[in-house]
């Protein structure tokens, strides 16, 4: 899914780690060539229930060593025109595949990178594609091109002013029994909370890893709001519709 040369002898690659329990996993390599797995890095994003997959074409890529950007999405299932939120994720790292930050980007419609392209700035393009199914009647793809900064921030977004940032995401959404909580690697602990259209809070939960699932079966049906905090500055607020 993504290779970057660093030397003649040696390359830093992105690929999907498929798991037992069905789910796949973004999983980051610095690879010897000819093979030789003495002395190699790997790392991998997370695990959670979902598929990840890489950027389509290619999903990593630096102009300097020490900033390495790797892409790809999040909440995926095979196909383009799923009717659900999915995300486009950029990942930071540096030579030895330490994680500095991670981004998600979208979640208002069904998002698909297609690839990512480090700049002299800095920062990096990331090209993918949208499939609005709340607002198109046909299977119509949008083309989406965010340029980044180095933290990740949206400098530039020509026709796509809607695009939302997130360091912490929820999905599904709507949902009945659970919640699933996704936090950026960036933020070690942080707290989720839930409150009804009365404003009580209904939920309260502390999360310590970067994945969690939270059980909602016990909940009147109807809409929420939710909080997701922390105390590196952390603080995502959105709906969610209980079924």
């Amino acid at each position: 899914y993504g290779v970057k040369w660093d030397s003649d002898t040696s390359f830093y690659m992105i690929a999907r780690q498929l798991h037992l329990q069905s789910f796949h996993t973004l999983s980051f390599y610095k690879q010897f060539h000819p093979i030789d797995t003495t002395g190699y890095l790997f790392n991998q994003w997370r695990e959670s229930d979902t598929i990840d997959i890489p950027a389509m074409f290619n999903g990593i890529d630096y102009k300097h060593k020490d900033t390495i950007f790797m892409g790809g999405s999040t909440d995926y299932w095979i196909g383009l025109y799923n009717p659900w939120p999915s995300w486009m994720v950029v990942i930071q790292t540096d030579s030895l595949l330490n994680i500095r930050w991670e981004r998600f980007y979208g979640g208002d419609a069904f998002y698909m990178m297609s690839k990512i392209i480090a700049t002299h700035d800095g920062g990096c393009l990331v090209a993918g594609i949208k499939y609005d199914y709340n607002n198109t009647s046909t299977q119509q793809l949008d083309i989406v091109i965010l340029k980044l900064d180095e933290q990740g921030l949206i400098t530039g977004i020509g026709e796509n002013p809607s695009v939302k940032i997130s360091e912490a995401i929820i999905y599904p959404n709507p949902s009945s029994d659970f919640i699933n909580i996704r936090v950026a690697a960036q933020h070690k602990q942080s707290v989720f909370e839930l409150f009804d259209l009365n404003g009580k809070c209904v939920i309260k939960e502390h999360i310590n890893s970067e994945w969690g699932r939270i059980g909602t079966s016990f909940l009147k049906p109807g809409t929420y709001f939710y909080r997701i905090s922390g105390p590196n500055g952390l603080n995502e607020t959105g709906k969610w519709l209980k079924l």
